[in-house]
């Protein structure tokens, strides 16, 4: 899918993250690993708390539980470390990332080193760049600006796969971002389809809360409830908007406005019928 999610975090940050912090919980030759411990799973502790604890003063919500082994430890030799839903999710992935270039700063030696804070940098600054805008539409400024720090981010991507191609690898999805930096006229924070992969994690809860044999029909009655409330609002407002627009300047309330939904008619005294 092309939209920012699955190709920024769920196609780039789940590859890159593994190289960035290889070198950093297991450096070879002479280089000091960034975090304290003889072993790589310490290492990867004092990292958790030192995550945890910039989380809780920045406010930055939701995060990753715990950074383990699993995170720079390949499956099979010679194949680059990929994260997966169950290390983190995208929200939590995406909002690790100033964490991770604090790091990657305060351990910027080498070349190496230097083009990894440079790509941590700018996928920041590109994020950056569509959450400050506030409406649906990218303003010229803003959309240059996000292509910009697009360009600056795979630049330095690609000469880190030259200077170490075991570990950094170009992917097809960083070839989908330069589509989304440089042709989307809409901001992709507001139009992506951030509200449906939201609705499949309410669904997933509300499914293990229910009983094995309700659990269809109370997702489905609860997706039901939640898309009426939605609409309803929508309609609501948009039926006030074309009310206070249609209606001429100084004309009173329509007849029977201030009555409730429901409430019957008082019929008028006289004679009561048959």
């Amino acid at each position: 899918m092309f939209d920012l999610m699955h190709t920024l975090v769920l196609g780039i940050l789940q590859r890159i993250y593994p190289a960035v912090l290889q070198p950093l919980l297991k450096p070879s030759g002479r280089q000091a690993p960034a975090f304290e411990g003889s072993t790589v799973q310490k290492r990867c502790e004092a990292a958790t708390r030192d995550y945890h604890a910039f989380v809780r003063n920045a406010g930055v919500y939701p995060r990753v539980k715990r950074i383990t082994e699993a995170w720079v430890k390949p499956k099979k030799w010679g194949q680059p470390v990929q994260l997966s839903q169950s290390h983190g999710k995208a929200a939590a992935l995406r909002r690790m990332l100033p964490w991770l270039l604090q790091v990657c700063e305060a351990h910027a030696e080498g070349e190496e080193g230097a083009l990894r804070s440079t790509l941590l940098r700018e996928l920041l600054r590109m994020d950056e760049a569509y959450s400050a805008v506030p409406g649906r539409f990218l303003p010229p400024e803003a959309q240059r600006a996000a292509a910009g720090h697009c360009a600056a981010a795979l630049d330095a991507l690609r000469q880190l796969a030259v200077l170490a191609p075991g570990r950094w690898r170009l992917q097809p999805k960083a070839h989908a971002l330069t589509h989304i930096a440089y042709d989307a006229l809409m901001n992709p924070r507001v139009v992506h389809c951030y509200q449906d992969e939201d609705f499949v994690g309410r669904a997933k809860r509300t499914w293990g809360r229910c009983h094995g044999l309700t659990a269809q029909r109370r997702v489905l009655e609860h997706y039901v409830m939640h898309s009426t409330l939605r609409l309803s609002s929508r309609l609501d407002v948009t039926q006030n908007v074309r009310a206070d627009r249609n209606a001429p300047a100084g004309a009173s309330a329509p007849a029977g406005a201030g009555r409730a939904r429901g409430a019957r008619k008082a019929k008028p005294a006289g004679r009561r019928g048959r």
